[in-house]
């Protein structure tokens, strides 16, 4: 009589099969163009710029709030940022909301906020700060 195999026992010699397919494809691997490096071209992979980045605060005007929002991470207008006319002058306003519910009502719910990206590298638990003080 003939023993029937297991379902982890043909897993596991599949795992094997499709390890061995891995590993022999890599093995017979060759450059496509021999005469060029293995090595890519830093120099052609890095590029410096000396253009100074672009700081700028922009309103969300959807529905009934009014959102000031900046492309550094922070959300408001810290009590005196001022948004751009082109975003003012459809809505009509004169004043830069930070966080205005209902629109258009002047009631303010938002000083400054930001958005906080943190991870662990290491040993070391690192933390990026948008804006100081809050």
């Amino acid at each position: 009589m003939q023993k029937s195999r297991t379902p982890w026992m043909s897993a596991v010699v599949g795992l094997m099969l499709l390890a061995f397919l891995f590993a022999s494809s890599t093995l017979n691997a060759r450059s496509l163009n021999p005469d060029q490096s293995r090595r890519p071209d830093v120099s052609k992979l890095a590029k410096t710029t000396d253009a100074f980045p672009v700081f700028e605060t922009r309103l969300h005007a959807v529905g009934q709030v009014w959102w000031a929002v900046t492309n550094f991470g922070m959300f408001g207008t810290e009590g005196g940022g001022v948004i751009p006319q082109k975003d003012r002058i459809p809505l009509k306003i004169d004043h830069s909301p930070s966080f205005e519910f209902p629109a258009g009502s002047f009631n303010e719910y938002l000083f400054a906020g930001g958005i906080w990206v943190g991870g662990i590298v290491g040993t070391d638990t690192l933390v990026s700060l948008p804006i100081d003080g809050t």
